[in-house]
């Protein structure tokens, strides 16, 4: 039993890194975004929920499980849209 949560405690941290790693390419898109037209704002949103779809993928867990800012909430739901 003891072996088994260490296992279980080692790959929470492992996805905890990935995420804190997607967490940190989102908000440097986000920055990069505000700075562009609106064209180009399109397509960043686009790469932001294709990051956010990609960890989800990954981890084999629904986006939701993640606790996700307020700010990244709309990308979450334009993931339904975006790729099916």
């Amino acid at each position: 039993m003891r072996k088994r949560q260490q296992v279980i405690r080692e790959l929470f941290k492992t996805q905890r890194a990935a995420w804190d790693r997607t967490q940190a390419a989102i908000n440097k898109t986000l920055k990069i975004k505000s700075k562009q037209r609106q064209e180009e704002q399109n397509k960043l949103d686009s790469l932001i929920s294709l990051k956010l779809l990609q960890f989800s993928r990954q981890w084999n867990s629904p986006l939701h499980a993640i606790a996700l800012s307020k700010h990244l909430k709309k990308y979450n739901n334009s993931l339904s849209t975006l790729y099916k």
